[in-house]
């Protein structure tokens, strides 16, 4: 580990592991110390799994830190202590990125729809916005890499064991900040995140209801510490004002997964509708999204008048060389999420 803090204890929930390169694994690290396995063979539950190991830790502060992670920044405990242990902190988490240096995790934003990465998708060295290289609060932090001080982590109840799979990293943390503590982004704490690695993404539909409900009038006020996102909204209603709806255009989202449905949610806020989504295989979604239709980019080409188009999609950059091509011209004609953001 690239740190110098020396006292810790690590505690590994093996979780119905099955390889037997593991458990050789095991057997060599708990010749140590400070390590300390707990086998718990149960039905998968992120929560209830790292409650169980808070209570069988000994320190002041836990890490809570998933196995598809790798650290890849010097003294980064260090860095993680240096504010939770401020007692006006509550979570403190990391700067995660994918193997192709693109941002996986770069604080939670929350608001209609649940909650969501910041700068999901980004090139991890993005040079044009500096939320990206300053610590800095915000709603919640992702459970891959998450500390917290015991105080709070008991004040708060721990995580909520009715969210097993999903949503229980942004739960603690609301809960924390409902408390009166900060939560904190810290971009010099770098780790990779083979995101799902281990166990796959599932994201149960269950976790997502309860979550919306228990927090329903949080989520409708919109995130409190995302001025970008404010701002990002301002001038979206600006350009669908001015490039959209004077010449009455339709409006099409070019994005049928997770960022279209963030980006439906902010249109409606800004009271602009939309005439459906936009992808180059809608055969692979349900036919409706939101009750409105999912085209093929064909759509943009059977129409008299020009529709405006929004793309919300990791994919940005090839769906813009796309509607060049088509003779569109950015802002004038489309507006690209991940370069406004």
């Amino acid at each position: 580990m690239l740190h110098v803090y020396r006292n810790f204890e690590i505690i590994i929930i093996n979780n119905n592991s099955m390889e037997e390169e593991t458990y050789l694994f095991f057997d060599e690290l708990q010749k140590m110390d400070n390590i300390h396995i707990i086998d718990l063979p149960i039905e998968f539950n992120y929560s209830k799994l790292n409650n169980i190991a808070a209570k069988k830790s000994k320190g002041d502060y836990l890490l809570f830190l998933n196995n598809d992670t790798e650290v890849i920044t010097n003294n980064w405990i260090e860095e993680l202590v240096s504010y939770a242990q401020q007692a006006h902190i509550g979570a403190v988490g990391a700067k995660l990125i994918y193997p192709n240096n693109t941002i996986q995790h770069a604080g939670v934003v929350i608001g209609k729809g649940a909650a969501w990465h910041a700068f999901y998708g980004y090139p991890s060295n993005f040079p044009s916005n500096e939320m990206l290289y300053v610590t800095r609060n915000c709603s919640a932090v992702t459970g891959a890499c998450l500390m917290v001080s015991r105080k709070i982590f008991e004040e708060v109840d721990g995580f909520d064991e009715e969210l097993d799979v999903v949503y229980n990293d942004v739960d603690l943390c609301l809960k924390i900040w409902e408390k009166g503590y900060y939560n904190v982004w810290n971009p010099n704490v770098l780790l990779y995140h083979y995101e799902g690695a281990t166990r796959g993404k599932a994201h149960p539909k269950n976790n997502t209801d309860y979550f919306c409900k228990k927090w329903y009038k949080l989520l409708e006020k919109g995130d409190p510490f995302d001025t970008a996102e404010r701002m990002k909204r301002e001038r979206l209603r600006h350009s669908l004002q001015n490039n959209a709806r004077k010449n009455q255009r339709d409006i099409y989202i070019w994005g049928a997964g997770s960022s279209g449905y963030r980006m439906y949610s902010t249109i409606n806020e800004i009271e602009f509708a939309i005439k459906g989504f936009i992808d180059s295989d809608p055969a692979k979604w349900d036919k409706f999204l939101f009750d409105l239709p999912i085209f093929s980019p064909t759509i943009l080409q059977s129409k008299a008048l020009k529709p405006y188009v929004i793309i919300a999609s990791m994919y940005s950059d090839e769906i813009k060389s796309e509607l060049v091509k088509m003779g569109y011209e950015q802002q004038k004609d489309f507006w690209v999420d991940h370069s406004d953001f």
